[in-house]
């Protein structure tokens, strides 16, 4: 039973090798991200790679790095627009907030 329980098909071995691979599959992440164009890309091929990992097909880093070159362009546009997006509205929060001290100041 113990042998069973903690030998390398047993569910601590096998627990222990899925936190390694998160582990693996987060340094990764965070590794693809440092070039801020490339954080979409980055992001879709880890939450690939974490689906594929559910369902045991085959390794992480693999399925990471087929899944970034192969959704490297349509991630990265689609991040471009969120970042411009996000870049407007700052702007024109930061343009609203400048207007309401100004007019504060004026009183």
């Amino acid at each position: 039973m113990k042998k069973e329980f903690l030998g390398y098909d047993g569910p601590v071995f096998r627990l222990i090798a899925r936190i390694i691979e998160l582990i693996k599959l987060n340094i990764i992440t965070i590794f693809f991200c440092l070039p801020i164009i490339t954080i979409g890309a980055s992001l879709t091929a880890a939450h690939y790679a974490v689906i594929k990992m559910y369902r045991n097909e085959g390794y992480v880093t693999k399925n990471f790095w087929n899944s970034f070159k192969q959704n490297f362009l349509q991630s990265t546009w689609i991040w471009i627009l969120i970042l411009v997006w996000f870049c407007i509205f700052l702007f024109i929060g930061r343009v609203r907030q400048f207007i309401r001290t100004c007019t504060l100041r004026d009183r």
